[in-house]
């Protein structure tokens, strides 16, 4: 469920009374609805409002009976009722609902079981977390039954103690996935909560979760606003949190932006002090052309083929130019690796490319090789790879750098 649906679901009860109150008439007169009746109402929109209306009569005296009305009238109640519905049970007895749900033996035990621990994430996480860890079931049923609690969690405005819950988590791939939903929840406010809620992490947090939430609120603030997340990771650079952020604001700069204007502000990022090579810079300028490519082909090569002399910090985009034809137009992509500057990344690049075009097209290589202004050392690696058969000619009439 996406964040827009969570943040629905937290508002549908008293949204859906206000609702049900101008469309109808026994509730404009202060008469909650019958539950089974709105259980039975196929027009949505007054179902949502009749739906949420009677819930507001539900207490622990009288739990019981919209207990058997929902059962009888299972049919057609979707996941979002559910959660609604023991939302108004959680309003009361939250481990109540959820012992309920976790008797059930039916074809739609796992769906209330889903929706109780959603409400009891809303109502009381702290208990919620406990009776998921006592929980029989565990193993590979707890994560998706976490994802409901921190689902609910997150809906009751909690950023707090969810901060702390997630500063606590062991690092696993679970705790990445919360942290990037928590910050899809604070994003909504802009990037500017993004940054706060990220700079008031400790950067000694455990399990380097200063790391963690830095590169998943980069994306978030680069989607929005890639000057501000520019800005945001130049202040930080130097600090070990920031490691492997730059090609995820590359990322989402290519993705929502001007693919154009991020090159230039990477190639201008300065070197830091006592640094010669600015390794992140390298892998984001690299990561940001295959991005690109996936994106956009046309416009990523007609980018580089705009300018008469290719700069040397470019040498990591034109490598991924390579290795973007190197699979199905290997002469192409040594055209590229020859125009690469670093003697290094020019030598891995060309002997990756003259050696798969050997095997798919022999007599084109070794016709390019016998004169091509290659080093020798490059040549003597080229040669060393024998050709195997197969493959046909290149086609005609593909784009050239």
């Amino acid at each position: 469920m996406n964040s827009v649906s969570m943040a629905l679901c937290a508002g549908f009860l008293g949204l859906g009374v206000i609702i049900g109150y101008g469309l109808a008439p026994e509730l404009s007169q202060g008469n909650a609805p019958d539950f089974a009746t709105a259980l039975g109402e196929e027009n949505l929109l007054l179902r949502s409002g009749m739906f949420s209306a009677s819930l507001e009569e539900m207490n622990s005296d009288n739990v019981d009976e919209f207990v058997v009305k929902l059962q009888n009238g299972r049919v057609g109640v979707t996941d979002q009722e559910l959660r609604v519905f023991m939302l108004a049970w959680a309003r009361f007895d939250a481990p109540g609902a959820f012992a309920w749900a976790k008797e059930q033996n039916s074809d739609w035990s796992s769906r209330l079981s889903q929706a109780a621990t959603y409400a009891w994430g809303f109502a009381d996480p702290q208990a919620a977390l406990v009776a998921l860890a006592d929980s029989p079931e565990g193993g590979t049923k707890r994560a998706p039954m976490s994802g409901h609690l921190m689902a609910g969690w997150r809906a009751s405005g909690d950023v707090p103690g969810i901060t702390t819950y997630l500063m606590a988590m062991p690092n696993s791939r679970e705790r990445e996935t919360m942290t990037s939903t928590l910050l899809a929840e604070i994003g909504k406010k802009g990037p500017d909560a993004v940054i706060a809620w990220t700079d008031a992490i400790p950067e000694d947090a455990e399990g380097g979760f200063k790391r963690i939430a830095f590169n998943r609120a980069s994306g978030v603030v680069a989607r929005a606003d890639p000057e501000l997340a520019a800005r945001w990771y130049e202040a930080n650079r130097d600090k070990e949190f920031t490691e492997k952020s730059l090609p995820v604001i590359a990322r989402r700069s290519i993705d929502h932006h001007d693919p154009a204007a991020l090159f230039v502000w990477l190639a201008e990022l300065p070197p830091l002090p006592g640094e010669e090579f600015d390794s992140e810079r390298f892998h984001a300028i690299a990561q940001a052309m295959k991005w690109w490519l996936r994106r956009d082909p046309e416009a990523a090569q007609a980018w580089v083929n705009s300018f008469s002399e290719i700069p040397a910090v470019y040498d990591p985009a034109l490598a991924s130019l390579s290795q973007f034809y190197l699979k199905k137009n290997p002469d192409i992509a040594v055209r590229w690796a020859i125009s690469i500057q670093d003697e290094t990344l020019r030598s891995e690049a060309l002997v990756k490319g003259v050696s798969r075009w050997r095997r798919r097209d022999s007599q084109a290589a070794e016709e390019w090789l016998a004169v091509a202004e290659i080093s020798e050392s490059d040549r003597a690696r080229i040669v060393a790879k024998s050709p195997s058969s197969g493959g046909g000619r290149p086609r005609a009439g593909r784009p050239r750098p």
